[in-house]
């Protein structure tokens, strides 16, 4: 983008970080990891969930999640996942991140979709159903998932590490030498 400097009244290229928005499918350890890197790097996200405790406390932390199913027709309209830049998908039962993957290939097969394994033994099932990315799971494989995200979408490496620096600090706990890692 070109502007004209107030000050100068010369020419200038700025550079305007556009906002994305992302959709996690499952919001439990794993999904919340992933909002949390969402969050650092300014980023937007929604949430679906089928878990009713967990969406009812997630709303009361005023967090974007909301109850159903993103394989549903009614639900990939109401999240906008049509109009996401990605969908992670963090499901730790494997059968139903299948079966998410494959309802949004048939309805969307272009949009970036990373996906949680639960074991290494799911990857290459998930890879073969059309998943852009599958990685391990718990923390570090939310951080690795958000982190593929991030990079799939032309974040630099030197950005995403920084950010998934930014969450290991805030998310472990603090050792008595001032660490953020035990």
């Amino acid at each position: 983008m070109r502007i004209i400097s107030p000050q100068s009244g010369k020419c200038c290229v700025a550079s305007v970080r556009r906002v994305r928005t992302f959709v996690i499918a499952g919001f439990g350890r794993v999904g919340r990891v992933i909002g949390r890197l969402l969050d650092e790097r300014g980023d937007r996200w929604v949430a679906v969930d089928l878990d009713a405790k967990n969406v009812e406390r997630s709303r009361k932390e005023r967090l974007p999640v909301f109850f159903g199913n993103a394989s549903q027709e009614e639900m990939v309209a109401a999240a906008k996942i049509a109009s996401a830049k990605a969908l992670v998908i963090t499901l730790d039962d494997p059968e139903a991140a299948k079966s998410v993957l494959a309802a949004l290939r048939r309805k969307l097969p272009d949009l970036p979709v990373i996906v949680r394994a639960r074991h290494h033994m799911h990857v290459q099932e998930l890879l073969e159903k059309g998943a852009t990315a599958v990685m391990p799971e718990t923390t570090e494989s939310g951080l690795l998932l958000g982190a593929a995200v991030l990079q799939e979408l032309g974040d630099s490496k030197t950005d995403v590490d920084a950010a998934v620096r930014t969450v290991r600090r805030r998310s472990y706990p603090t050792s008595p030498s001032g660490s953020g890692l035990l």
